[in-house]
């Protein structure tokens, strides 16, 4: 299936633009900011594994790859425009094992579905503060890590950060005090230890970088 210019140019260079890559022909070629990620991602991938999923796909890049090595690949984001952009990739692509769905963290962990690679990069600030895009937020780090174990059946690569200082200023803007106050590396790491164990891989930019093995 053709892929319109309109949007070949919407993948290649729109918001957030750590997502942004080139399709040229069958590959998919990331830009400067997606391309540093993805040095450092690729490494922590298994050689093998079956199944994947993105929460806060965005445009799809990390799905689309995973379905290419032939894993069945979700990604899950709320942005319509993202989405219908990683579909019409996809189907460019001929990549039938990715799919892209409009649904929340909750949403997926209350279906069951379990994946043997979970990717939460940049994007768990947001589930707990909520965002302009998504206002419902968690506030609960205990609640947000059983939504993470019960949809990681292997490991979960976890990349965002981890005080109220690095968030982007949308989110401390709406953040309330007592949110902002328990938002720190100690009362994270113990939510996320409670199902993972954790391994650190300093970091992925200015964020910290680890995978979570499933207890």
């Amino acid at each position: 299936m053709s892929l319109s210019a309109e949007v070949r140019d919407y993948l290649a260079d729109s918001y957030p633009h750590n997502h942004d890559y080139l399709v040229k022909g069958g590959e998919l070629k990331p830009r400067w900011k997606l391309k540093r990620r993805w040095r450092r991602l690729e490494r922590l991938w298994p050689e093998r594994f079956g199944s994947f999923l993105d929460i806060g796909s965005s445009k799809g890049f990390f799905v689309l790859e995973a379905a290419r090595r032939g894993a069945d690949a979700l990604g899950v984001d709320i942005h319509e425009g993202d989405l219908a952009a990683a579909d019409a990739a996809r189907d460019h692509l001929g990549l039938d094992k990715a799919r892209f769905e409009q649904k929340t963290l909750d949403e997926l962990a209350a279906e069951g579905a379990r994946f043997d690679l979970v990717h939460l990069v940049n994007t768990y600030h947001y589930l707990y503060f909520g965002s302009d895009r998504a206002p419902a937020c968690a506030a609960d780090h205990r609640v947000l890590f059983e939504h993470l174990a019960t949809v990681t059946e292997g490991a979960l690569i976890f990349s965002n950060c981890e005080t109220i200082e690095r968030c982007p200023a949308q989110v401390r803007e709406r953040a309330r005090p007592e949110d902002a106050a328990r938002y720190n590396p100690d009362e994270l790491r113990e939510a996320a230890s409670e199902h993972f164990v954790i391994e650190e891989h300093r970091r992925l930019g200015k964020r910290p970088l680890w995978v979570g093995r499933r207890r």
